[in-house]
């Protein structure tokens, strides 16, 4: 639903920052990234698809010796969306809220 001001509500909820701006041309539907994505169904799609490939890996290479690390856990999700955002596997500069979920600023 449009709000009064003719833009549709977002998604997200965020403050300044690389990691809280919309691509342009996405009603604030969809995160800015490196593809130029706008349709939130297919960035939706290709996070999940990103999402099994590194699920995959890592199934593959960790093991009950496995010590998780900040550097490991930063690597896992440069690996799961560094394709797609600038920012994947960085620290949170902004706060993000998807649905009832809030992320903090690390």
């Amino acid at each position: 639903m449009q709000s009064p001001n003719g833009s549709f509500p977002s998604r997200y909820r965020t403050a300044q920052g690389i990691e809280g701006e919309f691509q342009p041309g996405s009603r604030r539907r969809v995160l800015a990234n490196k593809l130029g994505i706008r349709s939130k169904r297919v960035i939706d799609q290709l996070e999940f698809e990103n999402l099994l490939l590194a699920q995959e890996k890592y199934l593959r290479i960790i093991t009950t010796e496995t010590i998780f690390t900040v550097n490991l856990i930063r690597l896992m999700h440069r690996e799961w969306l560094g394709k797609i955002y600038p920012w994947a596997g960085e620290f949170r500069t902004v706060e993000l809220s998807k649905g009832k979920s809030t992320c903090h600023v690390s």
